[in-house]
């Protein structure tokens, strides 16, 4: 679903919402980007009448899918078909600024609430000018993913701009993904946010189904590197295959930096043209190479602000640099290495443990299908670490078996306090865990006594 902002005399601003978003979700998005058009399909009706139904002004709906005898529809909506035939469609575009702001996609809240990224059209134009994901034109690109997003937007146009035939998925369907590649000739790219895709993958497909497959791109999230060496090694020729994962944020329209056929997530690769970063430490010093800190961009992808948002702007910049909320370093070669998100990083008994260590751990694990960790306090103000897991299909978890396996992969400072199993990890559009709802559900259990509060030593 897209909403659009029509000042006067001014193009359109378009701002996604994920199509399973509640209607006080879409609410304060319409509110917060005084949107004049909702763009939908006729699934999501109920929820946009109770969206408009606590708006004090009227907007217009635009209905997609629907037909010419508009089931459902009020008779103040709009069907797509009867839009595009309009007398009314403006036949000259406004002239655009490069400085004017063409999306406002969201953040990905992960730690903290949504926030609106105003993207103008230079950062968009440079995002997709300096990203080199399709490296041939007229590719046949499956895109197994929402189109809700930053990464999706980019995607979307590096097709348009490559010419590839894109085929949109309408879900996360591992056994359509692999019917359309069995088909598709001769090249083809799929673009999906990877976990828990590859897990998914992998027990369904079989080496002739990916004869065509050239490339896969993975954005939006970190992926597991056993499940996906799993995936690659059915190919029928390993060397023939580009593996393109993108670091990057919505932020900086998305992609900082582009890594290729590399299995570590926590290894980024070197920054696209005309982007700089530097890292920066807690006294505001910059660092050199091996020293970790926070990681700082400047580039023309970078956005312009976060939209009718002047504290969370002003908080994400210093000066013209953007503040990630990355830890990373640098090595001698300039090619950077992630640590871990700021406000993920968990301290024990003095020293900070990364999540994605100990998730890259769970999930090399041949049960376990995907994996969250977070830290909480104890009652004596130490964190520990806390991990969900969730099973492959038909497959069941040890935890004292998985605690042992994890403690032989890791440092000893990064033993997991707590092992839970779940049924499915609570994941925003692009893929990203959100853990701040796993901090929520863990002490709903712990108040309901689902589970107990085990001691955090080491």
């Amino acid at each position: 679903m897209s909403q659009f902002d029509s000042p006067k005399n001014t193009p359109e601003v378009i701002e996604h919402c994920f199509p399973v978003c509640s209607a006080d979700e879409v609410l304060q998005q319409v509110q917060t980007a005084d949107a004049k058009v909702i763009v939908t399909v006729t699934s999501l009706i109920p929820m946009i009448n109770e969206v408009l139904k606590d708006l004090s002004s009227s907007l217009c709906v635009i209905v997609v899918d629907a037909d010419n005898e508009r089931p459902g529809l009020s008779a103040t909506w709009t069907t797509w078909s009867e839009m595009v035939n309009s007398s009314e469609i403006q036949q000259k575009w406004p002239e655009v600024s490069p400085e004017a702001i063409a999306f406002l996609p969201c953040s990905s809240g992960t730690t903290s609430e949504r926030k609106m990224v105003a993207r103008t059209h230079k950062a968009t134009v440079a995002g997709v000018a300096m990203t080199p994901l399709l490296e041939h034109d007229g590719v046949n690109v499956v895109i197994s993913n929402l189109l809700c997003h930053a990464a999706a937007q980019s995607f979307t146009l590096l097709g348009l701009t490559s010419g590839a035939n894109c085929l949109i998925l309408p879900s996360r369907d591992p056994h359509k993904l692999i019917e359309v590649l069995t088909v598709l000739e001769p090249l083809s790219v799929i673009w999906l946010c990877p976990s828990p895709y590859f897990s998914d993958l992998n027990p369904l497909v079989k080496t002739d189904d990916l004869k065509s497959l050239r490339s896969i791109v993975c954005v939006g999230c970190s992926f597991a590197p056993a499940a996906v060496e799993e995936f690659l090694d059915k190919m029928p020729d390993r060397d023939a295959i580009t593996f393109t994962c993108g670091f990057g944020m919505t932020e900086a329209s998305p992609i900082i930096i582009p890594q290729k056929n590399n299995l570590d997530p926590t290894v980024l690769g070197y920054p696209l043209p005309n982007t700089e970063l530097k890292v920066v430490g807690a006294d505001g010093k910059n660092l050199g190479p091996g020293q970790a800190g926070e990681l700082y961009i400047r580039g023309p992808q970078v956005m312009k602000c976060y939209y009718n948002n002047e504290e969370a702007t002003t908080e994400a910049f210093d000066g013209e640099w953007f503040k990630s909320g990355d830890i990373v370093y640098y090595d001698e070669t300039g090619m950077f290495h992630l640590v871990g998100r700021s406000k993920e990083l968990i301290k024990c008994n003095g020293r900070s443990v990364s999540p994605l260590d100990l998730e890259i751990a769970l999930t090399s694990h041949p049960t376990v299908r995907e994996a969250g960790v977070i830290g909480v306090l104890d009652d004596i103000t130490v964190e520990k670490t806390i991990a969900f897991v969730v099973p492959k299909l038909g497959m069941e978890i040890d935890i004292e078996e998985l605690e042992r396996f994890v403690s032989s992969e890791v440092a000893p400072h990064k033993t997991l306090s707590q092992i839970i199993v779940i049924e499915a990890l609570p994941r925003n559009s692009t893929g990203k865990i959100i853990k701040r709802v796993l901090k929520e559900r863990y002490n709903l259990m712990l108040a309901e006594e689902r589970i107990s509060a085990r001691p955090s030593y080491r």
